[in-house]
């Protein structure tokens, strides 16, 4: 009777850390609130998940946090970590992805599809180039539920210039935590009491229509079920949104070709008019070879 009970314990508790600490995506039906963690490595988000959830009562270490969860979405395979919180508003899931390319490969695929963003900006090193692009992917899908998070703040003047850069970018309902306290508890809670506020129809997908869409893309790599050869401008491609497939051919200004594990914001030419709407799924193929997956973009 008391091994039984001992074993009936235990996998209690197996099943509550699953929940607090999970892997890879879930859709807003699932009953969360889906939040990714962006910014350059560094800059720390991590710390930033890791104050949040121990703001609600779970101890998750950075380290546990850049220890992340292999994840598959379809083919395509990323990793990430998730901390499952409730406020008094509701559940959230909020994503920690470790590099650029996690982040990237997990957007494209649909593999987790963001209700809102926090973007975390260190006060010393500003806008770098992955904060730049990630900042028009926010803009491209359409999110407007932005909290931007701006760590190892010193000088006042300094954090007034950094805001002044984001909002330059155009970001809307943009709100900013100012991170003075090292990662703090009350920090961590600021940022939870602005996201409380967001609706999931605060975000607009856009649409969009004509000959050229934008694409947040994925090359699939060999390992991701790609093939080992670059696509060029002169390619035929089978280019399927919605699951209505278009003829097409990349377009991206400045880019004659991708190669395998490329991944970014593309532009491809079709050869009808296309109405679609930002977030939608991207397939592109030749023949019956899947080589890249995304989404559009407005």
């Amino acid at each position: 009777m008391k091994k039984r009970s001992f074993i009936s314990m235990l996998l209690v508790c197996l099943l509550a850390a699953t929940m607090l600490l999970g892997g890879c995506g879930q859709s807003s039906s699932s009953g969360g609130f889906n939040v990714i963690v962006l910014g350059q490595i560094g800059h720390g988000k991590s710390e930033v998940t890791s104050s949040i959830a121990s703001a609600y009562g779970q101890k998750i270490s950075v380290e546990q946090l850049n220890n992340a969860k292999e994840c598959k979405s379809g083919s395509v395979t990323y990793h990430a970590q998730c901390v499952s919180i409730k406020s008094e508003s509701r559940n959230y899931n909020i994503y920690d992805l470790p590099d650029y390319n996690d982040i990237c490969k997990s957007i494209a695929s649909q593999g987790i599809v963001p209700d809102g963003v926090i973007l975390v900006i260190d006060m010393n090193d500003r806008v770098m180039p992955q904060t730049h692009e990630q900042i028009e992917m926010i803009k491209g899908l359409g999110i407007k539920n932005v909290v931007v998070y701006i760590s190892n703040c010193t000088d006042s003047e300094l954090v007034e210039l950094l805001i002044t850069d984001v909002n330059a970018f155009g970001l809307e309902k943009v709100e900013f935590i100012t991170d003075y306290d090292n990662f703090s508890t009350e920090n961590a809670k600021k940022a939870v009491s602005v996201m409380d506020k967001w609706s999931a129809d605060d975000n607009e997908a856009k649409s969009v229509s004509g000959t050229t869409v934008g694409v947040y893309t994925y090359h699939l790599s060999e390992q991701d079920g790609g093939k080992n050869s670059p696509i060029f401008t002169s390619d035929a491609l089978d280019i399927t949104i919605n699951n209505k497939t278009y003829k097409g051919r990349l377009a991206t200004p400045g880019v004659d070709m991708m190669m395998p594990g490329d991944m970014g914001q593309e532009v491809f030419e079709l050869d009808e008019n296309v109405s679609a709407k930002a977030g939608d799924k991207v397939t592109v193929k030749i023949g019956d070879a899947t080589l890249m997956v995304g989404v559009v973009i407005g």
